[in-house]
């Protein structure tokens, strides 16, 4: 029920004022590499929810735990860069953060991108199958 919940505002891009705040904060030099690659990933982010928006309902509900991950990936990036401006050991978290889910974005991203409908289209015919 979350992530039903969570969609619709997903999808209406309900984020982006508070994204947009913390991409424009200072993060220096050292964290460039870092900002970068958040502001990267949410922008990927945001591609897919504008092509997630455009898919039939059954699509966009096959998809949703995806967004939704994406989201928190991107949220919680966020956070810990803004809370390795203060502490070094607070930026290894953040480097440890980034370097993990970053790559689960991507490919949550691409099965969004793609948004193939194959897995509703046969879902019948799959379950009707004697075993």
């Amino acid at each position: 029920l979350q992530i039903v919940a969570a969609i619709g505002k997903l999808l209406g891009h309900a984020l982006d004022p508070l994204l947009d705040e913390w991409a424009a904060l200072d993060y220096g030099t050292e964290l460039a590499p870092l900002k970068n690659q958040v502001t990267e990933a949410t922008a990927l982010f945001n591609r897919c929810t504008d092509h997630l928006k455009e898919c039939d309902t059954p699509v966009i509900d096959y998809y949703a735990s995806d967004v939704t991950n994406m989201a928190v990936y991107v949220l919680n990036s966020w956070l810990l860069l803004q809370h390795a401006r203060v502490d070094d050991r607070k930026r290894a978290i953040a480097e440890v953060y980034i370097a993990e889910h970053l790559p689960k974005l991507r490919g949550a991203a691409a099965a969004v991108q793609a948004a193939n409908p194959a897995p509703l289209t046969n879902r019948d015919a799959i379950l009707a199958a004697p075993f």
